[in-house]
């Protein structure tokens, strides 16, 4: 019996903020920036992570190009899927 366990949402999205606060607290650390350039950083912070995460899937893959394709459009529906609370706001 397979006894590997299983992460549950909120776990998931409990490592995501404190993820997102570690990216948060380093980018603070550059120094004062205009907001716009602060969330510049972040987001190139968290593509870097991304790529890390995604990279081992990739290039395990037959089809590397269709598995890159696949694994960012299922993480950019995680995306929207988050955001849309914020964009139903308007």
């Amino acid at each position: 019996m397979d006894k590997r366990s299983t992460l549950r949402p909120e776990q998931v999205s409990q490592i995501g903020v404190e993820a997102f606060q570690q990216i948060g607290a380093r980018v603070k650390e550059l120094g004062p920036m205009p907001p716009t350039e602060r969330i510049i950083a972040e987001l190139a912070a968290v593509a870097v992570c991304l790529a890390n995460i995604l990279r081992p899937a990739i290039e395990a893959s037959t089809s590397r190009s269709t598995a890159a394709d696949q694994l960012l459009d299922r993480v950019m529906r995680e995306v929207r899927a988050l955001l849309e609370p914020v964009i139903a706001q308007q």
